[in-house]
């Protein structure tokens, strides 16, 4: 991201919430003067790749997801359970499905297939997938305690996305990249993950008897369950209180002569509704579907808009008319196939350490493998 201008500002912003890093002679308090001049620099473009592809991709893909599962999916019923209801279609559960785990082989294209990306980090992408897969496949204590932090980094992952793009946004208005940085990060939590704690406390304690049985030792399910209904309310007022507190935040680092992000608050605002409606209606099953339809939608868009010229070179179609178009379907085609073999062979025991890794190293490599200081976005 871009900070005042001529005070040697070294800058960088990451996707998916990698630390922001700024080397700066001046002093470290904000000075927005030289930033917000108007006169200084000739105005830049608010979006990433264009205003429409923006507002539709990146910006209107939460509703999209929502709107698309509305359509197909049934709401709940009153009174049903939030949980699961059986209503969702099984395509639709098949669909996300292949939709996460193809974007998840997309990333390839960019650490591996991007000469620059991969010269750069080469031993680390290289050794330690390697060493990853070869403790997961001979341990199963380590596959066993990997797993669940797996599932939780996942969900790190693509709260940090929507952080990520929401500081690209920010940094197209020249905001110091200090500024505001963990005031979004408090928000993408507040409304990506907030919705769904809000949701969990009305899961009824019977609806864990299917998941859980009668075994003794997971008997404490059913007493959060029973008592978790008591931090409804506080999770609801925290979660307002921290909506206003940031409107209030924002509202005085304009009055310094910040510059708002309208993109970048337009972009949290469609996730947040979009999360809060899939939860008021739907079950938390449906709202994860769309949150992965989202999720892995806005990735392949970025993924294609910053390797199209680097992979229709590579595969020596750059000169045909329709080279781009051909490329897209080869790559998205093999990404969705991989993701398809790994539906159907899960239970080989032998390749689970395989897709856990390949899952483990998307989410690693996405923290440090996008620059917008190096204009690598």
């Amino acid at each position: 991201m871009r900070g005042p201008r001529g005070i040697g500002y070294a800058r960088r912003v990451r996707l998916d919430g990698a630390r922001v890093t700024t080397a700066a002679s001046a002093s470290s308090v904000p000075n927005f003067s030289a930033s917000t001049d108007a006169t200084s620099a000739p105005a830049r473009p608010w979006y990433i790749v264009g205003a429409l592809f923006d507002r539709l991709v990146f910006i209107g893909s939460p509703l999209l997801a929502f709107a698309f599962v509305a359509l197909v999916a049934s709401p709940r019923a009153p009174g049903g359970s939030i949980a699961y209801t059986g209503a969702t279609p099984p395509w639709l559960i098949l669909m996300a499905a292949l939709f996460t785990f193809g974007h998840v082989n997309l990333t390839v294209v960019r650490s591996h297939i991007n000469p620059t990306v991969y010269r750069r980090y080469r031993r680390r992408m290289m050794l330690a997938p390697a060493l990853l897969l070869l403790a997961l496949a001979l341990s199963s204590e380590v596959l066993f305690v990997i797993a669940p932090i797996a599932v939780l980094w996942d969900e790190w992952h693509s709260v940090m996305q929507t952080f990520g793009f929401g500081r690209i946004y920010d940094s197209k208005r020249g905001n110091d990249p200090h500024v505001g940085r963990r005031l979004d990060m408090g928000m993408c939590f507040t409304f990506e993950w907030l919705p769904y704690l809000v949701a969990l406390t009305f899961v009824r304690p019977a609806e864990f008897i299917p998941a859980t049985g009668f075994d003794p030792s997971l008997a404490w399910l059913h007493v959060v369950a029973d008592k978790a209904a008591f931090l409804r309310w506080p999770l609801i007022i925290g979660g307002l209180a921290y909506a206003v507190f940031y409107v209030v935040s924002y509202l005085r680092l304009g009055a310094r002569g910040y510059r708002i992000a309208p993109a970048k608050l337009a972009l949290y605002t469609t996730t947040g509704a979009a999360n809060i409606l899939a939860l008021s209606y739907y079950s938390i099953l449906d709202g994860a579907i769309i949150g992965n339809l989202y999720h892995a939608s806005m990735y392949v868009a970025l993924v294609w808009f910053s390797e199209r010229k680097n992979l229709t070179t590579s595969f020596s179609l750059d000169r045909w008319r329709f080279g781009a178009l051909a490329t897209f379907v080869v790559v998205v085609g093999s990404a969705g196939a991989l993701a398809w073999l790994r539906l159907e062979t899960m239970q080989i025991s032998w390749l689970i350490a395989f897709w856990l890794m390949t899952s483990l190293a998307h989410f690693w490599f996405d923290s440090f493998i996008w620059s917008v200081r190096r204009q690598e976005v």
